[in-house]
């Protein structure tokens, strides 16, 4: 009896051991959405592309690199924002490209960790130019006074260039980089606690920018009617300072626009089963920031020529 009891039960199926993201299925797989995702994020980062390089010629053009650091701030910002653009737009281009064609995970691993960190390090760039150009904005209009960045930015490239290389070398370090089932940054294994700190400065970033924009733009509409009420409403000794506010505060706008999915899926992601909607809208919008700097780029250029032929003061 022994014996038929043993050999009767039906033998235990063995887990399969999850080690990193690698081990777990990708994203979608089992349906259409895999292909909708993955098209349709490649799509975005090719026009994303194209649109960075015709702002960084169209730049170039109009206005020369011998004389570069003598450009606005807004200019030279649309045009930093636009080179980081290009690197994290093809780095992310190959690593969907390469999911879509073998619907598998980025390999060899190494791979998809180097994407990471490339990714890691620009996004974060990125978002920390946004709050650069925040404080910027804040003491010219609220502070009154100007901020220098120091001969040829260089105070500016430490400060968005030197904690994101720190930091990804710390992630890379403890293996943070890999597979989250979607495309190549955090393991979704081994990178919960990496994913969890950049979250958090993500959303900070974005609650600071808004809290600095927002005193801002309160102090430009105060200081505009207090001198429309004095000197009447063609009268403005504040336009160009105004002007900045009004160029750079589409820097927030497009900050918003870009990475507000991004920002609540790495709290979602750190849950089991994150919805699939908010990875769909995480691979479009944060995938068109070439297209979204372009925008800034012909409003800005616009303000600075009007049809009528009349020049602004230079932000």
């Amino acid at each position: 009896m022994d014996n038929e009891s043993v050999t009767s039960e039906s033998p235990k199926q063995i887990s399969p051991v999850i080690n990193s993201g690698f081990d777990i299925e990708m994203v979608g797989t089992d349906g259409w959405s895999f292909r909708l995702l993955h098209s349709l994020a490649i799509t975005c980062l090719g026009l994303s592309i194209f649109s960075a390089l015709y702002v960084i010629i169209a730049s170039t053009m109009d206005r020369g690199l011998r004389r570069f650091f003598t450009w606005t701030k807004s200019d030279r910002f649309v045009f930093y924002m636009a080179c980081t653009e290009i690197v994290v737009d093809t780095t992310h281009l190959l690593d969907h490209s390469q999911i879509f064609i073998t619907q598998d995970h980025v390999r060899p691993e190494m791979l998809c960790e180097a994407y990471g960190f490339i990714m890691n390090s620009l996004v974060m760039t990125q978002i920390l130019t946004v709050n650069i150009i925040a404080i910027t904005v804040f003491h010219i209009i609220y502070l009154h006074k100007d901020i220098e960045y120091g001969s040829s930015d260089w105070k500016m490239f430490l400060w968005i260039f030197g904690m994101p290389l720190t930091s990804s070398v710390v992630f890379a370090a403890t293996g943070q980089f890999g597979t989250n089932g979607t495309f190549c940054l955090f393991d979704a294994v081994q990178g919960r606690i990496g994913n969890l700190i950049v979250a958090v400065p993500m959303i900070l970033i974005l609650i600071a920018n808004t809290t600095l924009y927002g005193l801002t733009w309160c102090r430009v509409r105060i200081e505009s009617r207090a001198l429309e009420a004095s000197l009447g409403p063609t009268v403005n000794a504040s336009a160009r300072s105004h002007r900045v506010a009004r160029n750079m505060f589409l820097f927030l706008i497009v900050y918003f626009i870009q990475w507000w999915p991004a920002s609540i899926l790495s709290i979602l992601i750190l849950f089991p089963n994150p919805p699939v909607y908010m990875i769909h809208l995480v691979t479009t919008f944060c995938n068109i920031g070439g297209i979204l700097n372009a925008v800034v780029y012909f409003v800005i250029r616009r303000r600075r020529n009007p049809p009528s032929g009349k020049q602004n003061a230079k932000a």
